[in-house]
């Protein structure tokens, strides 16, 4: 499998922003990331965090649940959203 520049990731990540399947495929993994039941898990967590005596600062509490909601992706959603990808770019390069 080929790895792709940086330049080609960025011309990439440019032609889905202009012709509007950035948004596209934004909406397709926040569809599955609520149905998977990740949103309310993420919420749930946050809340928990938040109810700790003291309070927790937002910028701690932002790079926390950043780190944690990139870990507790569902595989079948990394999948699917990946295959949604594979696919666009094998149009792409038709």
């Amino acid at each position: 499998m080929k790895v792709a520049s940086d330049s080609q990731l960025d011309d990439l990540q440019h032609q889905l922003i202009s012709n509007g399947d950035w948004d596209r495929l934004r909406a397709v993994m926040l569809s599955k990331l609520n149905e998977a039941g990740w949103v309310d898990n993420l919420k749930a967590r946050c809340k928990e965090r938040t109810q700790t005596p003291g309070g927790v600062p937002y910028q701690a509490l932002l790079k926390d649940m950043k780190a944690e909601g990139s870990n507790i992706v569902p595989l079948s959603v990394r999948n699917d959203v990946q295959a949604v990808i594979k696919q666009y770019i094998g149009k792409q390069v038709e």
